[in-house]
């Protein structure tokens, strides 16, 4: 039976000293009818751990291994079974797909996890030892516009043959791709609603901070994002005859890798 105990982790996680809301996997999502492999993680108040270097490699490269993780291999095994399923759909430009694999590499790995998401918890039961366990229920994820523009426009023209149109045809919910936009994009990738989240993902966006108070301590990702013209990790791609492209790299004030 679940009991919810719902209260605002970030607060109580110290959020100043950029520590972690959870680590490893707890119990199965109670949100989704078919829920295997949807997990709910277990509410964890501590620093950053050692980070499976060669997971991490290949999972999310651009997090820095030195610096520990907020999440466990079995964490990370989960993520990289949905990431093929992204893979599936936006694995035409590689870049895209980078991108779009650092905004849940972050809210999931980040050894400063606690600057951006923040959680809100309730009791369960552990999935192996049955014990009544602490894990997150479902987080508010704060997170830069630039950051969440420069995704969509790296992956909005992606094209998925299997749906005569372009990936977001299958990614943006309701919108489809004709009426999708970065904000309703994120929105859905966070909803439960789209069969896939094993919980509630709800994001602020740095552009709406009229409409909602910013506690204390909380910073908005961000990070490099590069177009589909240029290679992971910066190398320039090749599109039929020899055109000349930029390379592009972007600083902020927000938090960054």
């Amino acid at each position: 039976m679940y009991g919810f105990v719902l209260f605002i982790v970030g607060a109580l996680l110290k959020v100043a000293c950029g520590r972690c809301i959870w680590f490893e996997n707890c119990s199965q999502s109670p949100y989704l009818e078919n829920n295997a492999d949807k997990w709910l993680n277990c509410a964890y108040d501590g620093e950053a751990k050692e980070a499976p270097l060669l997971k991490l490699e290949r999972i999310c490269p651009h997090l820095d291994p030195s610096e520990g993780v907020c999440c466990s291999e079995k964490q990370l095994d989960v993520m990289e079974k949905n990431f093929n399923i992204s893979a599936s759909i936006l694995g035409r430009c590689p870049t895209c797909l980078h991108n779009f694999k650092k905004n849940f590499c972050a809210m999931t790995c980040h050894p400063q996890q606690s600057y951006f998401p923040q959680g809100q918890v309730m009791t369960s039961n552990h999935f192996e030892t049955q014990e009544e366990v602490s894990v997150i229920s479902n987080v508010t994820y704060y997170v830069a516009d630039e950051f969440v523009q420069r995704v969509y426009d790296s992956c909005k023209n992606v094209v998925t043959p299997s749906v005569s149109g372009t990936a977001l045809k299958l990614m943006c919910g309701k919108w489809g791709d004709k009426l999708c936009s970065p904000y309703r994009w994120f929105r859905y990738l966070g909803s439960l609603s789209n069969g896939f989240t094993p919980f509630q993902i709800d994001y602020v966006f740095s552009g709406e901070t009229r409409h909602h108070p910013i506690p204390e301590g909380i910073q908005f990702y961000n990070t490099v994002v590069e177009s589909c013209d240029v290679g992971v990790n910066g190398v320039i791609m090749i599109i039929g005859i020899f055109n000349s492209f930029k390379m592009r790299r972007y600083y902020s004030l927000y938090i960054s890798e």
